[in-house]
């Protein structure tokens, strides 16, 4: 257990350093690329990635269901059928990316994306550029993403999470410094695609000394194929569920509460998602452990891992929202520049969701890193709808913004009890089981700890 543990911390190191990264590209480098390409130009950037980056959800499906299932088959030495789910695996994404940058190059020559976006600072020649670049760049990091179950069942899961770290950041200081550079745009973007193309070869070279891949056309197999589809679907649908809360919720407060209350309601509740993302990074470090305990049949280990990560969930979190029950209006308005106004209850009740959300997530990782996924991401969209509809017709009677995170709070315990359920069947436990579990994990760290200090 101790090696299972040691893979757990330096998958979390590596996921810490991957977060820390994307605070630098989402929140850091902002204001620097507002002031060096000005408002205008970094919105039409804006609107060019994030259609680039609808593609992507694809990304989270086929890679996932791929690499649980590759898992599965090693531990129970079925090779054959490895292999054969990863050269159908890079085969649908060469076909799928193909297909996607033909279709899309054909619309960027005869419409343009220039005018199908409403870009108003970039050319024509370089909005379609940059967009197809980046297409081309989110199927070839689809490709790269295919390795990532050879290294869960090496435990170097942590080695590949570095792998994507050091192509981002690369990213992002190859447009900083074209940009301060003041390179041509179409250079920039012919430098940014390196990385991911570098990452792949190395991937591959390092790769072969644990599982040899032999390309061909004739190791296509449509049993394969049609097996990994329906799990890579069921993944797609928690990144929708989240794009339809997230985005549905903004135009939802924007018509009935007005501008000024969207602007408290997304301040808000950009603060409380990034403690989420520091909460998730015990879900994401556990996941590829669970995946090859999993695939060993090794529930016991399964077990342990799962009751110990949700021990640290829970007293982080509730450390978290403690701190921020008491410092949080500090740092909001400071965070805001006194600009916005401060809503106390909301807040409040913003960081109950919080709490309850890092319960069910981490449970969740579970049934995802299993590929028992299918009904509870299917329950996840439904939830998320319904969210959204109950908010609609609560605030058209009642416009209060602290009705928000009441039918959010209800939301969460729904999944939260589905999660809970779910991975009570797979380990035959019950929730007296998971409680005792805890309060035994919790005695014995305790008495090490104390034991430490009388040392």
């Amino acid at each position: 257990m101790s090696s299972v543990y040691k893979s757990i911390l330096k998958n979390y190191f590596a996921n810490s350093f991957g977060m820390g990264i994307n605070f630098l590209n989402q929140i850091a480098m902002v204001p620097l690329f507002i002031k060096l390409w000005g408002v205008e130009k970094y919105a039409d950037w804006i609107l060019i990635t994030a259609l680039s980056s609808f593609f992507a959800m694809t990304n989270m499906g086929l890679n996932q269901a791929t690499n649980n299932e590759f898992v599965i088959k090693y531990q129970n030495n079925n090779y054959k059928a490895c292999r054969k789910l990863l050269l159908n695996s890079f085969l649908f994404i060469f076909l799928v990316g193909s297909v996607c940058i033909i279709i899309c190059t054909i619309i960027a020559y005869l419409v343009g994306f220039k005018e199908i976006l409403n870009v108003s600072v970039f050319s024509e020649m370089e909005t379609n550029f940059i967009f197809i670049i980046l297409l081309f760049n989110v199927f070839v990091k689809m490709h790269g993403g295919v390795y990532n179950g050879i290294y869960r069942v090496k435990s170097k899961a942590h080695v590949s999470a570095m792998i994507d770290n050091i192509v981002r950041l690369t990213e992002i200081i190859i447009l900083f410094l074209g940009i301060l550079m003041r390179i041509e745009i179409v250079s920039i973007f012919i430098l940014y695609i390196l990385p991911s193309l570098i990452a792949i070869v190395y991937r591959h070279l390092c790769t072969r000394k644990w599982f040899r891949i032999n390309y061909s056309i004739k190791s296509f197999d449509r049993v394969t194929f049609k097996a990994i589809i329906k799990p890579s679907m069921a993944f797609m649908l928690m990144p929708l569920g989240s794009a339809i809360s997230n985005q549905g919720m903004v135009f939802v407060i924007n018509a009935i509460l007005g501008p000024v209350t969207l602007v408290v309601f997304t301040t808000t509740r950009t603060l409380v998602n990034f403690l989420r993302s520091i909460l998730n990074l015990f879900g994401n470090s556990i996941y590829p452990e669970i995946s090859v305990a999993y695939g060993k049949n090794n529930k016991h280990t399964m077990y342990q891992i799962f009751y110990r990560s949700l021990g640290v969930t829970i007293l982080t979190s509730l450390i978290i929202t403690s701190l921020l029950l008491l410092f949080g209006e500090t740092i909001y308005l400071n965070w805001t520049n006194h600009k916005i106004i401060f809503n106390y209850s909301f807040f409040c009740a913003m960081l109950a969701v919080l709490f309850i959300s890092s319960i069910w997530t981490l449970s969740s990782v579970v049934l995802l890193a299993t590929n028992n996924h299918s009904k509870f991401t299917g329950i996840f969209l439904l939830t998320q709808l319904a969210e959204i509809i109950l908010v609609y017709l609560i605030l058209r009677i009642y416009q209060n913004i602290t009705v928000i995170p009441i039918v959010l709070f209800t939301v969460e315990m729904l999944l939260l009890f589905y999660t809970l359920n779910s991975v009570n069947k797979i380990f035959n436990s019950s929730y007296n089981e998971i409680y005792l579990s805890l309060v035994r994990e919790t005695i014995y760290r305790s008495k090490k700890i104390l034991n430490k200090n009388s040392k």
